[in-house]
Order: C-alpha cells, then sequence, then structure tokens
C-alpha cells in the first residue's frame, strides 16, 4: 500500500528517510559509550586524591584543596630594577658634576650646592642683602640722607586753616549726628555733609620730615590708580539753613524768601542747588528712593547736570545752568526755575514734570466756567487785576468760577497739602486740585501745617488733657502751705470743679458744698 508523507512523496521516499534515521541512533549510542568511558576514567584520578573516610553528611563536609602551582610574581610595567635606578643615579651626578664644573666624583652625600652651604651656617645669601639694604635705609634715615622713595601712597590730611576746613558743623546730618562730642555713638566718623573738600590739602612725609604735597606725583612714574566703586552714593542731601549763605549751582540765586520760588537749598556731594532746579532738570534721572540723595536723586546725578548745564544759557537772564527745557519739540526754550516762573511759564508738578514756556503755557478755558459775581479774591479779598492775555498773576476756580491770585492758592496749597487743599469759596476737593496741578500749583503730599506735632499749639491741643485744680473763692479759709491748690480727698479740702465749665473750683469748707451731692457752680457760670 502507497502512502503519502508530508513531504507529498510516495513510499519510496520515506524508506530513503528512516535508513538515515538507523545511522543516527547508531552514532549518538557510539558517542554516549565513548563519553561514558572518558567520565570514568576522570572519576579514578579524582578519587585518588580525596582522602580516604567515613562518609559524612553534605552540610559537614570539608573540600579538600587541590595541589596548585605557586602563582608568578607580577612585576608592574615601568618599575625599574636596582641596575637600572643606579645607572640612572649616576647619570644624574654626572650631569651635575657638568654643570657645577667640579671634577671630583660626586655621590649623593658628598653634593653640596651654594643655597644648602649658607643654610648650614644658618643664614641664607638673599636674607643676608636684604637685611644689609635695610641697615642701610636705616642709617640714610638718620643721617638725614635722601632716599629714592614715594609720596603717592601717603594719606592727605586737611590743614585745618582754609574756608572749608574752618566752617562749622550743621548738626543736622547724619554725620554730625553720630559724633561724639555731640552725643552720637562716633561710628561712622565723617565731617560734616555741608563741608566741602580742603582746598590745600597737606601731606606729610617721615622721610622728608615735613610738608611734599607739591611732589606728590612728581617723582613716581607709576600713580596709584583707584578703582571707583560701581554702586551708586545713597548719602542723603542736608537742607541748608536760611541764615547760612550758600548759592544754587543752577540758578546762581541764593536763599529765596518764597519757597515755590526754587525750592528749600539742599547741599549733597559737596555742590548746592535748589530742589525744584533740579526736578526740571531735562535730562535728569531720579533713579533712588525718596531717602536716597537729593530725594532720588543721586549725588552723582546732580553733578552731572550742572556739567550739562554750563553750555546752556538761559533765555530770561543770559547765564549758564539752564537745564530746565520747554516740552514742545518745536520749541526747545531753556531756562532757569525761578526765571521761568517770574515770567510765567508753566511747570507741571504731576507726571512727566513737563515744562511749558510762557509763549507755549497752558491756559483754561474760563468760557466753560461758572460767572462769578465779582473779581475779587476769596483768600485775601482784594481785586484781581485783568492782564489781558497773560494772565500770568491770577487763575480761576473751575467749580465756582471764583477769581483767585496765584500767590494766595500757592501758599495755601502750601500750607493745606494733599489733604486738605479744597477750594476756599465751595469746598471742591477733586475737580479744583486737577485742574490747579494741571496749570503749575504746586500741592505737597503732606499732611496740613496745623496738624503736624510742631504746629499743635493752633489747636491748643497739649491744654486739653491737663485740668488745673485750683479754688476760685475770692476768700479762701486753706491755711495749708500749697494754699488754693491744696486739694485733700474725701476731705472739707477736696477742691470741687464747676459742673458747668470744669473749669473754675473750690474748697468744699470754701463753697459751702454739700459731700453728698458734691454740686457745685461757679461765679462765672451762675450769673450767667
Amino acid at each position: 500500500m502507497m502512502t503519502l508523507d508530508d513531504s507529498g512523496f510516495g513510499d519510496d521516499v520515506s524508506f530513503n528517510c528512516i535508513d538515515t534515521s538507523l545511522e543516527v541512533k547508531r552514532y549518538t549510542f557510539r558517542k554516549r559509550k565513548q563519553n561514558s568511558e572518558d567520565d570514568s576514567e576522570y572519576v579514578k584520578q579524582l578519587s585518588k586524591t580525596i582522602h580516604k573516610s567515613t562518609p559524612q553528611r553534605q552540610s559537614t563536609r570539608k573540600r579538600v584543596k587541590t595541589a596548585e602551582t605557586p602563582p608568578e610574581p607580577i612585576r608592574r610595567p615601568g618599575r625599574p630594577t636596582k641596575a637600572k635606578a643606579a645607572e640612572s643615579e649616576r647619570k644624574l651626578l654626572e650631569k651635575l658634576e657638568r654643570s657645577l664644573g667640579n671634577k671630583k666624583q660626586l655621590t649623593r652625600n658628598n653634593v653640596e650646592t651654594p643655597i644648602v652651604a649658607n643654610k648650614r651656617e644658618g643664614r641664607h645669601v638673599e636674607e643676608e642683602e636684604k637685611l644689609a639694604e635695610e641697615e642701610t635705609e636705616q642709617e640714610d634715615i638718620k643721617d638725614g640722607a635722601k632716599i629714592n622713595h614715594s609720596h603717592d601712597n601717603l594719606k592727605r590730611q586737611p590743614c585745618k586753616a582754609c574756608s572749608n576746613c574752618l566752617r562749622p558743623d550743621c548738626r543736622k546730618c547724619i554725620f554730625c549726628k553720630d559724633k561724639k562730642k555731640y552725643g552720637g555713638p562716633n561710628i561712622k566718623k565723617q565731617k560734616c555733609q555741608l563741608k566741602e573738600k580742603c582746598s590745600s590739602p597737606t601731606v606729610l612725609c617721615q622721610i622728608c620730615k615735613g610738608d611734599v604735597s607739591h611732589l606728590v606725583g612728581s617723582d613716581s612714574p607709576k600713580s596709584k590708580v583707584v578703582k571707583k566703586s560701581t554702586k551708586p552714593d545713597k548719602t542723603p542731601a542736608v537742607e541748608i539753613l536760611h541764615d547760612t549763605p550758600a548759592e544754587c549751582g543752577f540758578c546762581h540765586r541764593g536763599h529765596q524768601d518764597d519757597p515755590l520760588e526754587g525750592g528749600k537749598m539742599f547741599s549733597i556731594n559737596g555742590v548746592s542747588c535748589h530742589y525744584f532746579c533740579m526736578l526740571f532738570s531735562y535730562e535728569g534721572r531720579q533713579l533712588g528712593a525718596d531717602k536716597d540723595g537729593l530725594f532720588g536723586y543721586y549725588g552723582e546725578e546732580v553733578k552731572k547736570q550742572m556739567d550739562v548745564g554750563e553750555d546752556i544759557s538761559c533765555q530770561h537772564c543770559a547765564k549758564p545752568g539752564a537745564t530746565a527745557r520747554c516740552s514742545l519739540d518745536q520749541c526747545g526754550a531753556s531756562m532757569h526755575f525761578p526765571c521761568g516762573m517770574e515770567a510765567g511759564a508753566t511747570f507741571q508738578f504731576m507726571g512727566r514734570m513737563d515744562v511749558f514756556c510762557k509763549d507755549h503755557r497752558l491756559r483754561q478755558d474760563v468760557e466753560s466756567f461758572p460767572s462769578p459775581p465779582d473779581s475779587d479774591c476769596v483768600i485775601c479779598y482784594e481785586e484781581v487785576e485783568d492782564d489781558g492775555e497773560e494772565d500770568i498773576l491770577g487763575i480761576r476756580a473751575p467749580c465756582c468760577g471764583r477769581h483767585l491770585h496765584r500767590d494766595c492758592v500757592q501758599r495755601f496749597a502750601m500750607t493745606s497739602g494733599t489733604k486738605h487743599f479744597k477750594c476756599p469759596n465751595c469746598n471742591n476737593k477733586d475737580k479744583i486740585a486737577k485742574d490747579f496741578k494741571k496749570h503749575g500749583i504746586y500741592i505737597p503730599h503732606k499732611d496740613a501745617a496745623w496738624e503736624l506735632p510742631e504746629a499743635s499749639s493752633f489747636y491748643n491741643f497739649q491744654d486739653m488733657h491737663l485740668r488745673e485744680r485750683r479754688c476760685s473763692i475770692s476768700s479762701c479759709l486753706c491755711e495749708e502751705e500749697e494754699g488754693r491748690r491744696f486739694s485733700e480727698v474725701e476731705g472739707e479740702y477736696e477742691i470741687v470743679l464747676c459742673g458747668l465749665c470744669g473749669t473754675n473750683g473750690a474748697h468744699i469748707k470754701c463753697g459751702n458744698i454739700s459731700q453728698d451731692s458734691l454740686d457745685y457752680v461757679c461765679e462765672d457760670c451762675g450769673n450767667s
């Protein structure tokens, strides 16, 4: 019977496959037999090395190490032998012998260099030379001989004779308050901020024995380079008192009677200026806080603006230092702050601090204002003069249309501050403040002058919580040493105040006051 295998061929092919499978089985059988014989020989050899003893458990059976040949010593690569080390040492000695020019054979023990020889003597050659130089310098100093030396590193000291050194302290700046003679801790140890640098400092040299300020920098080829600090000087400015003479570096004027004409005078970084002159500098940069420098202007910035203003002259007085400029690009007129105020320019104390010259000053839209009954100023009750198109002296309130003098409004704003500024006629706050700031009225950010502690006598605050207890009866019967001011608790000489005014008082005995009710009315209140 003929069948098909998996390959699809007939029985003839399947018989050939059976024959090949028998050959494979025979080969594997012979291979296994040969491996078994090899294993038996290996077991025989291994049994000879194992110590014959009683059988033990697998966990406690001892392992026997086979005999192994000792490992050969490993030599590290690059490590010289003794012969090579001796050869290298010999070559080194020969090289040293040639360099020193010594004819005898040198060894490790008899090699001596000049440095070693001097060390054995106890002093180095270089040390001896330095000591010799120092001794000669000291001898020359004693003899008064001239030595080549420099004066650049010597400290400059004030002469204590020029006007800057003799100027008195202000006793208000942080450095004056720090001084020990004014009750300070003496930590900062700096001179008064109002004092400028000494005009002729002295330089004392111990070698020359005298003042060498005229020789400083002349005998030294390399002068000392001082690195400038990158941090700005935040030293606050000091207000110059009105009785102290000073001149502004911008407008070249002194103290002004009206604070608005230039603001207060301050001293910073060795220069003096009005605050408003610096405030309206066209290129001024206010980078600091209000407590730093001149209300945010560092001392370096103030001096920089003064240097810039030296080349700019004022269109009104023709003097240099005119750093205020009209904000209109097509104009560009330069002026001093006081000169501009006198001529009628507009200085806006808000936003970007814009300036408008006399020709381009801002004018009020008076046609939209209510019509006032008269042209009298509400503050001073005097008539506001009509100066035509200029309109420099007067200003009108946008809320009620009343006429006001510009100077009167400015003084009222300086006294009231932002919290209490209002229309003196209709008490409007928001509308009038916005319009007046736009047209050049300065309203400072502060409380009213009558609310400050130094002006507390305006309301007599210090006396409101005090009551004077004394007997106001014309014929006081108290015989004590204190007399009318004597008051005892729960006695006939206790002082009882008037129940109506609370000011006048009387002893119980002197005023015939009932001790049960303690009701008393003084003569002033009883007669009324």
